[in-house]
């Protein structure tokens, strides 16, 4: 999805649901070597950058005052 000067890579297309994602530069766009979801609140951007690789791992999880039905993924607890 485009976005002014970024590229989103999200893991929810939706923009109602919570999920994980990166808001990456379009000028960094060529240094993408992969983007993983692991499930919905868990996602990896992974960056070629000169000789190294970059890892980000990105997460999101409920917080304490949602309800059990508002928490999706009781795995990654």
């Amino acid at each position: 999805m485009q976005i002014s000067k970024s590229t989103i890579f999200s893991a929810v297309y939706n923009e109602r649901q919570v999920g994980s994602g990166f808001a990456v530069k379009n000028k960094l766009l060529t240094t993408v070597k992969s983007f993983n979801v692991i499930n919905s609140r868990l996602t990896t951007l992974t960056l070629a950058i000169k000789w190294v690789e970059v890892v980000f791992i990105n997460m999101c999880t409920s917080t304490e005052d949602k309800g059990d039905s508002e928490k999706v993924d009781s795995t990654i607890y």
